[in-house]
């Protein structure tokens, strides 16, 4: 799938730092220096703060680790 910037996204693997299923935004894409594989920068909607964060988490994740929720406009 050819996700861009502005997609909404659900994760589908679990991490330490979401949940599997939670929703998030891409901010930024670009090609790993190491594999070549597409990075994608998305920042975590929902509640932030659980962690004591000030500002909205961000996580980098591969193609394979996101569904399309809602594509951009």
């Amino acid at each position: 799938m050819d996700f861009q910037i502005g997609d909404l996204v659900k994760l589908t693997r679990q991490s330490i730092a979401y949940r599997k299923g939670t929703i998030g935004l891409i901010i930024e894409m670009y090609p790993s220096n190491l594999s070549g594989l597409l990075m994608y920068e998305v920042q975590l909607l929902g509640r932030y703060g659980q962690m004591g964060e000030k500002t909205p988490r961000v996580v980098r994740s591969l193609e394979e680790d996101l569904e399309l929720f809602k594509k951009a406009e």
